[in-house]
């Protein structure tokens, strides 16, 4: 009975596909590309509202839906980015990363 259990493991870890972060798949094939622009507040984040304000409809919310996703690229890649920087310049990019992060979280495709 253990010599089918693992045998079944082994067969089931073989057979499974390689996992892979989603923003790599993305990057592979990106999402339909849209001209956004943003404003930002006095605190230096990104306000909401500004975001696509010149589409409307399903564009808006595919325009969300993409600068949603910029947003995250921009926050993952900072982020693996600073790993191996140090002194200002990792103090420069925390804030950017900072920045694409909350931009990230505040920009959703629902009103």
């Amino acid at each position: 009975m253990k010599g089918i259990c693992t045998a079944f493991l082994t067969l089931a870890l073989v057979l499974t596909p390689p996992l892979t972060w989603a923003g790599t798949e993305l990057a592979k094939n990106p999402p339909e590309a849209y001209r956004f622009s943003y404003q930002t507040a006095s605190n230096g984040r990104v306000v909401p509202s500004s975001v696509c304000k010149e589409y409307s409809g399903l564009d808006w919310k595919g325009c969300r839906r993409y600068a949603q996703w910029h947003f995250a690229v921009q926050c993952w890649q900072l982020g693996y980015d600073m790993k191996n920087t140090t002194g200002s310049v990792r103090r420069k990019m925390k804030n950017q990363k900072d920045f694409f992060c909350d931009a990230k979280r505040r920009v959703t495709p629902l009103k």
